[in-house]
């Protein structure tokens, strides 16, 4: 028994000792709280990211991905323009069509790939002056209207969670 004892000790002690995972001690206390920091992180992005998508879409269309505005050729959930399609297009290497924007799912995508390059912080302001006014649209003072409907729409939506 002393003998089947010992080295099942030892063994348990060496797992102990040396359970990691990418060179993170799993033992050691901050490792878990390190980890449910990066997870909640990617979490809150990933709401904010989902809200700023609906409340844009919410001022475009209505959230109707049917929506089409003749006036501006602009088309679908998030009323995209063609010139948005190719400038999106251009900055991620991307190969959506003008048909993509009649797709809820293509447009939202659309929508992540230009923010992820022109505004990776999700920061509400600049993502809806750079969408309603294109990469000057920060410049612009026709965006800032745009910007207080869309951040009212975010604002409520953030209290009806």
């Amino acid at each position: 028994m002393k003998k089947l004892v010992m080295p099942l000790l030892l063994l348990l002690s060496t797992m102990t000792n040396n359970a990691t995972i990418d060179n993170v001690d799993l033992t050691a206390p901050t490792a878990a709280i390190s980890i449910d920091r990066k997870e909640a992180k990617v979490d809150h992005v990933k709401r904010r990211r989902e809200q700023i998508v609906k409340a844009i879409a919410l001022q475009e269309s209505s959230g109707d991905s049917t929506m089409l505005n003749k006036v501006e050729d602009a088309v679908g959930y998030l009323q995209i323009r063609k010139i948005m399609v190719r400038e999106v297009n251009r900055l991620t290497g991307s190969h959506y069509t003008y048909e993509d924007r009649w797709s809820k799912t293509k447009s939202i995508d659309l929508f992540i790939k230009y923010n992820e390059v022109v505004n990776p912080e999700w920061d509400l302001e600049k993502a809806c002056r750079l969408w309603n006014g294109g990469l000057s649209g920060m410049r612009k003072e026709s965006t800032k209207w745009y910007y207080r409907e869309v951040k009212a729409k975010f604002i409520a939506l953030g209290k009806g969670r």
